[in-house]
């Protein structure tokens, strides 16, 4: 596996930097911390990430490893896959990396994004797919702080 996506975003946040800053002015920047945030079907690229950020640790590359190590929380906003199966990451190796090296997770689902059309089974499928009862997560809770929110209203089919 490559580490594309990573090479990727770590490229187009210090091009945005210096299109933005003044030729003489010093990038800052580097120390600043990077939240990333996947709305529907972009949250197929932070489980993209997620597997890729298990290998930049290796110290392949150390510039890589330096602006992983600055990614401070990570969002999953209503993923987008309707509850299907491999929607959301549940290999203990890859959340026990994140949980270890992501200060802040959070995972925010709908009923609708489940299709559920129980209310009650709603919130048991939703707390199931956010992946809070995965070992991982009960183990390694004390270093990454971990969310999910439910929404209060119901989205018309």
């Amino acid at each position: 596996m490559t580490m594309v996506l990573c090479n990727h975003l770590k490229a187009l946040l210090e091009s945005a930097v210096r299109q933005n800053l003044p030729e003489e002015e010093e990038d800052a920047t580097f120390d600043f911390q990077v939240i990333l945030v996947g709305f529907s079907k972009g949250c197929v690229v932070l489980n993209q990430i997620i597997y890729e950020l298990s290998m930049v640790s290796a110290g392949v590359d150390p510039r890589l490893n330096a602006f992983a190590s600055r990614i401070s929380t990570m969002y999953w906003l209503d993923g987008g896959h309707s509850g299907e199966s491999n929607t959301w990451i549940t290999d203990e190796k890859f959340l026990y990396h994140l949980a270890k090296h992501v200060p802040s997770i959070r995972v925010h689902v709908t009923p609708y994004q489940i299709k559920e059309h129980d209310a009650a089974v709603d919130w048991e499928r939703a707390e199931e797919v956010c992946g809070e009862s995965s070992l991982a997560w009960r183990q390694h809770q004390g270093q990454s702080s971990f969310s999910r929110q439910r929404s209060l209203s119901r989205i018309p089919l």
